[in-house]
């Protein structure tokens, strides 16, 4: 997904410079083409939360989904999600879509939750998913869009508490709906629009300040995150605030309307002294001042400071991604956690606006109770914001229309260009006929980076080629999913390493499936596909291949291994017979996979480097990632004597004596057993020094 910049849209508009970028206090917004819809947002958000947490898919037993981005009147964007579930065979998963405008992802939320709070728990975590599409026609709605999505993942002893307080609003109004389903833009009245949020906000926070002190009452609760007790909730007991935001002046005028309301409760508060024109505004009325811009100017500037340390440190995403709709308030809350150092954020209170059109509204408020360096630190928010590609505006008009285009088409493939697919997303590959949609995956899911000590004697030419192995050549790997069927297809411009384990299976190369028998495949950079696989697999794929000895004849089966070698690239045509034998062979194999395991992907490892000269050269695009090389000196390495490897014996010809046939198999016995000796040690090393 890229995004604009809403200066040079300014520029492209032809309108005043700093309409968008103040009046709006937007800086960049995001959009995607026709290749990517909600559901692929979606799948994308949860397969990354699964992935990089090491979440067992079976560990899930409720998923939510907020959104107003409809597709389909009828089926839900949960149900799609549940293709990351199949091949775990978990199809017990409760929960379904919530839509209200831009409050979907908060009812998500507080379902999840509930759920798990209440007799039904069955103790399983859930997931909530909100993310939308916000796109606008051609107007001065349009620079208010964005798009993005978030998962979250619910459970018990997580380090963010929600705190048992909501004060919630909900009333019917008329100020952004979408009754054209023909079409993705909403029907938008914008003043009406402003006025409604402002004044939910009031309404909300109100309630949820007169539960607060109910609570804090019955409760003895702490009511402030510093240690002073107070059982009335103002700005100043909680340390950061953060707002739906579908613009980031949204945000500024929400939290001076948080201060108007703690003046209206306490307007003999020494903040509060400098205030101009004091009286009028606390004997205005809620309606006139809602509509009141001196009201609002005082109070914005009144509150520069407190915004600053409170809200500003939550605001990354809406800059960057602009509104995400459902995800706006979410994004916000990763935003705080990227920016706020662990160390320091244990024990803070974060007081959440959540608002959607229609209306409903509700302020929530989290305890941060543990350590979110891990959620800091896997989110990366700082850097994927900062990948994200800076496109002229001129695309992103095109885009629209691509997308105003084809909305509701049928039988037919996007026209978007799969280069704008970030490594390892989902994308939409195409509408058939009957409506039904399919998703691809671009190979790369992320970069994948062992960090390995190695040990060597000291030798200034072996010491030269590992500095020219990192230097002139850096590995790069990433990590994706991908057919087998589709490895052949597709072996002429990709270069896979090795089939990697499932990350169900936890983290490490485990070259392993789902079966207790270890299938191992890879492709050279030759273009040599080789497969060592098990009996049973051996012999369903059918293939001529060569058995091997596999820890001195003895697999975990006892049944020795087979590697099969097929040459998938070569500079001479292949025999269509042959080719067509071949791939008959492996999409039996694949067939056979998916009715035994649930799956006919393979999780593998993906090499960024260009192949040979004599193979493919095109490669997938994938993140730089440095490669880090330090050299240090040891004395104290000591490799037993035992493992000093003699040359292997020549090939002799074979003597009549048996004697000597004896002599002659003991001695390649012998080297054997060493080379394994000093290849098991090599291995305990490198294991031991991997982080």
């Amino acid at each position: 997904m890229s995004c604009i910049s809403e200066s040079d849209l300014e520029e492209y508009d032809g309108v005043s410079k700093g309409k968008y970028t103040i009046g709006l206090g937007q800086e960049y917004m995001a959009w995607p083409d026709d290749r990517e819809d909600i559901n692929s947002f979606a799948l994308n958000a949860v397969s990354g939360l699964l992935e990089k947490y090491n979440i067992d898919p079976k560990s899930i037993g409720r998923i939510d989904v907020g959104t107003e981005t409809i597709i389909d009147k009828s089926k839900s964007v949960k149900t799609h999600l549940m293709d990351l579930f199949t091949e775990s065979g978990n199809s017990d998963i409760e929960g379904i879509d919530s839509k209200n405008a831009c409050y979907g992802g908060t009812a998500a939320l507080f379902n999840a939750v509930n759920w798990i709070e209440s007799s039904s728990w069955d103790g399983r975590n859930a997931i909530v998913v909100a993310g939308d599409i916000a796109v606008y026609a051609e107007g001065p709605a349009r620079p208010a869009g964005g798009a993005g999505a978030v998962a979250i993942l619910i459970g018990p002893n997580a380090p963010l508490v929600l705190e048992p307080i909501h004060g919630t609003h909900m009333s019917n109004t008329y100020d952004f709906y979408k009754p054209n389903l023909t079409s993705e833009y909403p029907e938008v009245d914008g003043p009406v629009s402003v006025v409604t949020y402002t004044s939910a906000l009031d309404f909300a926070y109100n309630t949820y300040r007169e539960k607060f002190a109910r609570f804090a009452k019955r409760a003895g609760l702490n009511g402030h995150a510093n240690g002073d007790v107070k059982s009335n909730f103002s700005i100043e007991s909680t340390d950061y605030a953060i707002f739906h935001s579908p613009y980031g002046k949204q945000a500024v005028k929400g939290h001076a309307r948080l201060l108007y309301n703690d003046f209206l409760a306490s307007p003999d508060h020494a903040k509060f002294a400098n205030v101009a024109d004091a009286e009028a505004y606390r004997t205005l009325s809620q309606k006139a001042s809602l509509s009141d811009k001196n009201l609002e100017k005082t109070f914005i500037t009144l509150g520069k400071s407190s915004f600053k340390q409170q809200v500003e440190p939550g605001m990354a995403c809406s800059k960057r991604l602009g509104n995400m709709y459902t995800a706006s308030l979410y994004g916000c809350l990763a935003s705080l956690i990227d920016s706020v150092e662990p160390s320091s954020f244990k024990g803070k209170r974060i007081l959440l606006y959540s608002f959607g059109s229609g209306c409903a509204a509700s302020f929530f408020s989290i305890k941060v109770k543990g350590d979110t360096s891990e959620l800091r630190e896997k989110m990366d928010l700082t850097k994927r914001l900062a990948a994200m590609k800076v496109v002229p505006c001129q695309e992103f008009v095109e885009a629209l229309n691509l997308r105003e285009k084809n909305h509701n088409a049928k039988d037919y493939v996007p026209e978007g260009s799969i280069d704008n697919i970030w490594p390892g997303a989902y994308y939409l590959d195409s509408i058939d006929g009957k409506f039904r949609r399919k998703w691809n995956v671009e190979l790369v899911v992320l970069i994948y980076m062992y960090i390995i000590d190695l040990i060597f004697p000291s030798n200034s030419v072996f010491e030269n080629a590992i500095e020219t192995t990192f230097f002139r050549s850096p590995p790069q790997y990433a990590k994706g999913r991908v057919s087998l069927t589709k490895l052949v297809k597709e072996s002429t411009n990709l270069n896979f390493i090795q089939k990697y384990a499932s990350t169900s299976c936890g983290s490490g190369p485990k070259f392993s499936t789902a079966q207790e028998e270890e299938d191992i495949w890879c492709l050279d950079h030759r273009g040599v596909l080789t497969i060592s696989v098990c009996k049973d697999t051996y012999e369903a794929l059918g293939l001529l291949g060569k058995k091997v000895a596999f820890g001195k004849g003895k697999s975990k089966q006892g049944d020795g291994r087979h590697v099969i070698s097929i040459p998938l690239y070569t500079k001479e045509a292949e025999s269509v017979k042959i080719r067509a034998q071949r791939e008959n062979a492996l999409k039996n194999w694949e067939t056979r996979r998916l009715r035994e395991v649930g799956s006919s992907e393979w999780n593998v490892l993906v090499s960024s480097e260009a192949v040979s000269p004599e193979g493919p050269t095109k490669t997938p695009t994938l993140p730089k990632s440095p490669v880090r090389y330090q050299k240090l000196e040891l004395t104290d390495i000591l490799i037993p004597n035992d493992l000093r490897l003699t040359h292997r014996p020549r090939n002799r010809k074979r003597l009549s004596r048996p004697k000597i046939d004896r002599e002659l198999q003991d001695e390649d016995e012998e080297w054997h057993e060493e080379a394994e000796k000093l290849a098991e040690w090599v291995g305990l090393a490198g294991l031991g020094s991997s982080r």
